[in-house]
Protein backbone atom coordinates (compact mmCIF):
# COMPACT_ATOMS: atom_id res chain seq x y z
CA UNK A 1 0.00 0.00 0.00
CA UNK A 2 2.69 2.46 -0.78
CA UNK A 3 0.75 4.45 -3.09
CA UNK A 4 -1.51 5.95 -0.59
CA UNK A 5 -2.28 9.64 -0.86
CA UNK A 6 -3.77 11.87 1.43
CA UNK A 7 -7.58 11.93 0.28
CA UNK A 8 -7.10 7.85 0.46
CA UNK A 9 -6.14 8.39 4.37
CA UNK A 10 -9.08 10.91 4.78
CA UNK A 11 -11.54 8.44 3.06
CA UNK A 12 -10.29 5.83 5.76
CA UNK A 13 -10.33 8.07 8.61
CA UNK A 14 -13.95 9.17 7.98
CA UNK A 15 -14.60 5.61 7.73
CA UNK A 16 -14.07 4.62 11.18
CA UNK A 17 -14.72 8.24 13.20
CA UNK A 18 -18.78 8.13 11.07
CA UNK A 19 -19.45 4.74 10.76
CA UNK A 20 -21.25 2.59 10.39
CA UNK A 21 -23.13 5.83 8.47
CA UNK A 22 -20.29 6.55 6.84
CA UNK A 23 -19.02 3.68 5.68
CA UNK A 24 -22.15 2.73 4.22
CA UNK A 25 -22.33 5.95 2.16
CA UNK A 26 -19.06 5.36 0.71
CA UNK A 27 -19.55 1.53 0.11
CA UNK A 28 -21.56 2.61 -2.36
CA UNK A 29 -20.40 5.65 -3.91
CA UNK A 30 -17.36 4.07 -6.87
CA UNK A 31 -14.51 6.70 -6.17
CA UNK A 32 -13.61 5.60 -2.70
CA UNK A 33 -14.33 1.86 -2.64
CA UNK A 34 -12.22 1.05 -5.61
CA UNK A 35 -8.57 2.34 -3.76
CA UNK A 36 -7.18 -1.00 -2.14
CA UNK A 37 -6.29 1.36 0.79
CA UNK A 38 -9.54 2.41 1.43
CA UNK A 39 -11.65 -0.57 0.38
CA UNK A 40 -9.17 -2.54 3.63
CA UNK A 41 -10.35 0.14 6.26
CA UNK A 42 -13.99 0.72 4.60
CA UNK A 43 -14.97 -2.74 5.13
CA UNK A 44 -13.34 -3.64 8.85
CA UNK A 45 -15.23 -0.04 9.84
CA UNK A 46 -18.37 -0.99 8.23
CA UNK A 47 -18.08 -4.28 10.17
CA UNK A 48 -17.11 -2.88 13.45
CA UNK A 49 -20.09 -0.40 12.79
CA UNK A 50 -22.56 -2.37 13.31
CA UNK A 51 -21.26 -4.58 15.54
CA UNK A 52 -21.39 -1.25 17.74
CA UNK A 53 -25.13 -0.64 16.45
CA UNK A 54 -25.99 -3.87 17.72
CA UNK A 55 -24.40 -3.90 21.09
CA UNK A 56 -26.33 -0.49 21.91
CA UNK A 57 -29.86 -1.66 20.40
CA UNK A 58 -29.52 -4.67 22.39
CA UNK A 59 -27.49 -3.89 25.98
CA UNK A 60 -26.91 -0.64 25.50
CA UNK A 61 -29.31 0.50 28.29
CA UNK A 62 -28.21 -2.10 30.36
CA UNK A 63 -24.24 -1.56 30.99
CA UNK A 64 -25.29 2.62 30.48
CA UNK A 65 -23.58 2.95 27.05
CA UNK A 66 -20.10 1.88 28.44
CA UNK A 67 -19.18 -0.65 26.14
CA UNK A 68 -20.32 1.97 23.19
CA UNK A 69 -18.08 4.24 25.01
CA UNK A 70 -15.25 2.03 24.68
CA UNK A 71 -15.94 0.70 21.22
CA UNK A 72 -16.53 4.59 19.73
CA UNK A 73 -12.95 5.58 21.27
CA UNK A 74 -11.36 2.44 19.77
CA UNK A 75 -12.88 3.53 16.41
CA UNK A 76 -11.60 7.12 17.03
CA UNK A 77 -7.84 5.81 17.98
CA UNK A 78 -8.56 3.41 14.20
CA UNK A 79 -9.29 6.44 12.43
CA UNK A 80 -6.23 8.24 13.48
CA UNK A 81 -4.00 4.89 12.64
CA UNK A 82 -5.81 5.29 9.17
CA UNK A 83 -5.54 8.87 8.88
CA UNK A 84 -1.25 7.67 9.43
CA UNK A 85 -1.63 5.69 6.60
CA UNK A 86 -1.03 2.51 8.93
CA UNK A 87 -2.87 -0.50 8.09
CA UNK A 88 -5.04 -1.61 11.11
CA UNK A 89 -5.60 -5.00 12.06
CA UNK A 90 -9.22 -5.56 13.81
CA UNK A 91 -9.02 -8.86 15.86
CA UNK A 92 -11.55 -11.41 14.53
CA UNK A 93 -12.64 -8.65 11.75
CA UNK A 94 -9.50 -8.34 9.61
CA UNK A 95 -9.17 -11.91 9.98
CA UNK A 96 -13.11 -12.45 8.61
CA UNK A 97 -12.43 -10.05 5.92
CA UNK A 98 -9.32 -11.84 4.17
CA UNK A 99 -10.69 -15.05 5.09
CA UNK A 100 -14.33 -14.58 2.80
CA UNK A 101 -12.15 -12.79 0.25
CA UNK A 102 -13.60 -9.70 0.60
CA UNK A 103 -10.80 -7.51 0.59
Amino acid sequence: MSDVNNEDRWWAALAYALTPFSALLMYVLKEPKNRPFVQAHLLQALILGLINAALAASIGWLCLGLVNLVITLYQLVLAYRAYRGEAVVIPFITDLIRNQGWA
